[in-house]
């Protein structure tokens, strides 16, 4: 981990310089169970079948994407985090999966390939201040879906986010055989409508790293509207991946939308 601090007056595309290797051995890696049924409920979610071309948007390390592949599935994913690319492809190789893995901007790229099924996980809407950028996001893709594709979006339940705020967090691990701690300090910033976060990095307790990020917050409802305004229909909103109806006892907003068979696009 390099010695360096971001500050909230960087650029406020803060995501472009935020991300670490520790980020990911500490929150991105999922137990293989958790991982099995959240491709599971994907599976069944987006109506998919063996051989199906899924584009994870905003993958990480490629977990998901991975787990894809490796149920006969084509997977594609997309991540600005170059480290996290470099390690989604060593796995990729290690166990010879057919899924590929770009550096690049999700709020931009579109696959060469036409997709079966889209799905973006564990947080990656919100990161602009701007509304209409954030919508680009859900226009990728809607651009990339086949007609009659379904995209999965999951995001935190603002509801229950407010009710059962957390302040402060602490998490420990292990990172390149080093132990880690990560002290996370979280606060609403209700006249913009942000998550704010400090995130205060320490290996083998020496603190080493400062990161500050920002979230846009959505309402269930206004995630909705905005994959309406894309192009999506038939949108379901539940609060987990049990399959549950959304609530606001829920922690996640899961929502699943569909391209129309006919559209603007497809004429």
């Amino acid at each position: 981990m390099n010695n360096k601090s971001t500050s909230p007056a960087d650029d406020k595309d803060w995501w472009q310089s935020f991300h670490v290797i520790e980020m990911a051995d500490l929150f991105l890696d999922r137990p293989q169970i958790e991982v099995d049924q959240t491709t599971d409920f994907l599976v069944k979610a987006l109506r998919l079948k063996k051989g199906d071309l899924i584009f994870d948007q905003c993958c990480g390390v490629g977990t998901l994407a991975l787990d894809f592949a490796r149920k006969d599935f084509r997977a594609i994913g997309v991540d600005l985090c170059q480290i996290y690319i470099d390690r989604a492809i060593a796995t990729k190789v290690e166990k010879d999966l057919a899924c590929g893995f770009f550096c690049d901007d999700g709020f931009t790229f579109v696959p060469d390939e036409t997709c079966d099924g889209v799905f973006n996980w564990y947080s990656s809407f919100g990161y602009a201040h701007d509304d209409q950028r954030n919508q680009s996001m859900l226009q990728r893709a809607f651009d990339c879906l086949k007609p009659g594709g379904f995209y999965a979006l999951d995001i935190p339940n603002l509801p229950n986010l407010l009710r059962d705020f957390q302040y402060h967090l602490v998490k420990t691990g292990q990172s390149s055989e080093r132990a880690v701690t990560c002290m996370r300090h979280s606060n609403i910033n209700l006249e913009k409508g942000l998550l704010e976060q400090t995130w205060q990095w320490f290996v083998e307790g020496q603190a080493v790293d400062l990161r500050h990020s920002k979230l846009r917050l959505y309402l269930p409802h206004q995630v909705g509207e905005m994959l309406q305004q894309v192009g999506f229909e038939k949108i379901e909103q539940l609060g987990g991946i049990d399959g549950q109806p959304l609530t606001i006892d829920s922690p996640r907003l899961i929502l699943i939308a569909r391209k129309p068979l006919i559209c603007p696009t497809s004429l």
